[in-house]
């Protein structure tokens, strides 16, 4: 594991409760499951992503961008969701 994904994983372990408020703050109807699946796809693509060679200055600041775009698409998916089912 390289250094990156190494701190990467830390704030995850170390920040995940408050993620998951977050996250549930902003969506009216998430639940924990929800949360953590938004938290999951946000860890898993920036891990995927994680490159030496480009380091993250401000990990927190990255983070929690990638959550609330994680978090603007889904909306976007059940408006369009509920547009297309409602009479």
């Amino acid at each position: 594991m390289t250094e990156s994904a190494l701190k990467i994983a830390e704030f995850f372990t170390r920040e995940y409760l408050k993620m998951s408020r977050y996250v549930r703050g902003r969506i009216e109807d998430a639940s924990y499951r929800d949360s953590e699946d938004i938290i999951q796809d946000v860890f898993a693509g920036i891990f995927e992503a994680a490159d030496v060679s480009r380091p993250i200055e401000n990990l927190g600041a990255y983070i929690y961008r990638a959550l609330r775009n994680r978090i603007v698409d889904l909306l976007r998916s059940r408006k369009t969701l509920l547009s297309i089912d409602a009479p």
